[in-house]
């Protein structure tokens, strides 16, 4: 089984073995609430911001509400990180440079 965000990275006999072994590892106990029934494995630290697929990244959570939520404020923050980058300040097109000085001081 594939999740919502299944694809050929997850759809490996690998993956679904460590899958099993994450939700075994954590007895079906979901790390962002507490709570039992957790059907999916979370990526601690996401794979998009350099998370891995050791054990020590991965654990048990709800697909819905935890993991959604979990995904949905990571969404949200890594797109305002991208918006809210300065630019750097730009010179007024009217402007006009002054003239160089001279080598020396008076």
């Amino acid at each position: 089984m594939t999740g919502r965000w299944g694809g050929p990275r997850t759809a490996t006999a690998g993956w679904k073995k460590l899958r099993r072994t994450v939700l075994d590892r954590d007895r079906g106990i979901c790390h962002l609430c507490g709570q039992a029934g957790a059907d999916l494995v979370d990526h601690v630290k996401p794979v998009s911001l350099g998370g891995t697929d050791d054990l020590d990244n991965l654990a048990a959570a709800h697909d819905d509400p935890c993991h959604r939520r979990k995904t949905s404020a990571e969404a949200v923050a890594a797109r305002a990180k991208k918006y809210n980058r300065k630019r750097p300040p730009e010179r007024h097109p009217g402007l006009i440079d002054p003239p160089p000085t001279r080598g020396g001081t008076s």
